[in-house]
């Protein structure tokens, strides 16, 4: 996103902000071809911010906002969490319904961005269900790894592939940001809207979404049984300090829109 200002005051600091009015991509329902597109832009954006030496660390569809959907132009926001290095992170932040295994275990790196956008284009193009309470992390990671193997058997398995391969637990054979690009333009080459036909041009505002249901008798023919759901996730606690982050406390900070 295109910064325009910076006010401080005794209020606060205010960034300002270029204004995108087309909300998240949550807000809209996207084909095929544009879910792509926004994969390969998010992967763009979040290779430039390793090479700068930063991490998001809170990829996800309400972190998206979209710019214009004919040409798609789509923008990664809130840094409110965002660390300054990419190795050693031990801080617990994030969306735990996206977020990597490793950073329940306090400790990892950049890894985890390419790990929390495979989790938001599953979401995108397949709608999961809300994280259950009860459910452990790691019993959530399973899942999402049996729906993404279950789906490259029945829909197209190139693109689940991909995700499956983004979404791995372990961060040493997870796909880097650019295997991960590599990977996305086999699957989608590069395309202008005018090479695409006229009933792929635009995107409807999507009405509420139908995920699948979550329960504990799914049986996958790759990965089995999905495991039991009733450990709890390490809670997060609010209290321990983030000595990585960008050093503004998000209440601070006001996105002005003109």
């Amino acid at each position: 996103m295109q910064f325009i200002d910076i006010i401080i005051d005794t209020e606060g600091v205010a960034i300002v902000m270029e204004l995108v009015n087309l909300g998240n991509v949550g807000d809209h329902r996207l084909d095929g071809h544009q879910q792509m597109l926004l994969g390969q832009q998010m992967l763009d954006a979040i290779g430039y911010l390793h090479r700068i030496g930063a991490v998001h660390r809170d990829v996800k569809p309400t972190n998206i906002l979209l710019g214009s959907l004919d040409p798609l132009i789509s923008l990664l926001s809130d840094f409110s969490v965002a660390a300054m290095r990419t190795s050693g992170l031990t801080t617990f932040c994030g969306t735990p319904k996206y977020a990597a295994p490793e950073i329940f275990k306090r400790s990892y790196g950049k890894e985890v961005d390419v790990y929390s956008l495979g989790v938001t284009m599953l979401d995108i193009i397949n709608p999961l269900p809300d994280q259950q309470p009860s459910m452990s992390h790691d019993g959530w990671v399973t899942y999402l790894r049996a729906t993404a193997a279950g789906l490259r058997k029945t829909r197209n398995s190139l693109v689940f592939e991909w995700i499956w391969r983004m979404i791995d637990p372990d961060p040493g054979s997870r796909l880097s940001v650019l295997d991960a690009l590599a990977q996305s333009y086999l699957i989608s080459p590069v395309q202008s809207s005018a090479q695409r036909p006229p009933s792929q041009n635009h995107s409807a505002v999507a009405g509420p979404s139908q995920p699948r249901q979550l329960t504990p008798d799914l049986v996958d023919p790759e990965w089995g049984r999905y495991p039991d759901f009733t450990s709890l996730a390490q809670p997060y606690d609010p209290s321990l300090p983030d000595t990585e982050g960008i050093g503004i406390e998000p209440r601070t900070i006001h996105e002005l829109h003109f």
